[in-house]
């Protein structure tokens, strides 16, 4: 059952990818990059591996080998095209559009978080015995 639901996660992304690619629609080539994309996150947990912290920083590896990939694929065709698809910019506003994306990446700032001790419990009743919250101690 397991290895049936583990197919069906990765054909899912594949197929509407293949379809959208087939049939040149953008917003369906966009739901099915976000689902592939959601399907490499939540791999490792569906299969019980760890996470490790380095995890994001290989995933990022990952998506630019492949964007790598896909340009020079699509640059080694024919006027730097295939198929209708081609990786230089067409249009002003996708230019602007990436101006905008880099404005907000700059603009992101983490600030490490020093972890401090918690502050220890204050003490009760101050000495004594048992039930006299200080009362049977001596002063």
């Amino acid at each position: 059952v397991h290895s049936v639901t583990y197919a069906a996660i990765w054909q899912k992304p594949v197929i509407v990818l293949w379809q959208a690619i087939r049939g040149r629609d953008r917003p369906q080539l966009w739901s099915g990059l976000v689902m592939a994309l959601g399907t490499l996150l939540s791999n490792k947990e569906y299969l019980g591996s760890a996470r490790h912290e380095w995890d994001p920083m290989v995933f990022g590896l990952l998506l630019m080998a492949i964007a790598v990939a896909v340009r020079r694929w699509l640059a080694a065709g024919e006027n730097g095209m295939r198929r209708g698809y081609t990786a230089s910019r067409l249009v002003v506003s996708d230019r602007e559009l990436t101006a905008h994306l880099a404005m907000v990446s700059a603009a992101q700032v983490n600030v490490p978080v020093t972890p401090t001790a918690p502050a220890p419990d204050p003490p009760v009743g101050g000495g004594g015995r048992s039930g006299g919250g200080g009362a049977g101690g001596s002063f």
